[in-house]
């Protein structure tokens, strides 16, 4: 008896692909991700792969892309665009929040996403997006530097404190099932508002 395989409309067998290769590149990289085991994965043919994306190059570059416009939205959301209309704190604690809930819907994404900024396989598009969605958050950090309300710190390392550990939420929730918790999250933007606000 043969196993059958799902049937998906082309859009399904596009998302399934998508997810399927976030897992894997954010578990293998890009050069270890391996095309036949994601589309397992997501229950199609290899052939199938590459009649949705061209190269596993488009795939992730697809998959990135993806990930910039949605941390783009998330931005826009937590009032990060536009500091002078949002008070910092709270901008600050909105942008932790979505952040978190992204991650507990999507970790490989996530984590795909965090750890493909300056990777050699992005295409032009991807930078340009990739440094859109940088520039956002350098421009909040730099505003709220300047009004005197985030610390005098090295931007990387305000990066590290906040961006850097949301990435390790991500990996722990994966590799070790610690769920993001309410009270969890609230400690976290507690202590990382104290660590970049003066």
């Amino acid at each position: 008896m043969s196993k059958k395989r799902r049937v998906m409309d082309p859009e399904g067998k596009r998302t399934a692909i998508l997810a399927a290769s976030a897992k894997h590149f954010a578990t293998f990289g890009f050069s270890g991700a391996n095309t036949e085991l994601i589309a397992k994965d997501a229950g199609v043919a290899v052939g199938t792969i590459f009649r949705i994306f061209p190269s596993k190059e488009d795939l992730a570059n697809t998959l990135f892309q993806h990930a910039c416009a949605e941390q783009e939205q998330i931005n826009i959301q937590s009032g990060i665009t536009e500091p002078s209309l949002h008070n910092p704190k709270d901008s600050f604690r909105n942008l932790m929040r979505r952040a978190a809930e992204r991650i507990q819907s999507r970790p490989h994404e996530y984590l795909f996403f965090e750890s493909s900024f300056g990777a050699t396989f992005l295409n032009d598009a991807s930078r340009r997006i990739s440094e859109k969605v940088y520039i956002q958050w350098i421009n909040w950090i730099t505003y709220f530097q300047q009004k005197g309300i985030f610390a005098d710190a090295d931007i990387d390392v305000l990066f590290a404190v906040t961006v850097g550990a949301l990435a390790r939420f991500a990996r722990d929730s994966l590799h070790r099932g610690v769920p993001l918790t309410d009270k969890l999250m609230s400690d976290f933007e507690d202590l990382s508002w104290r660590a970049v606000s003066k």
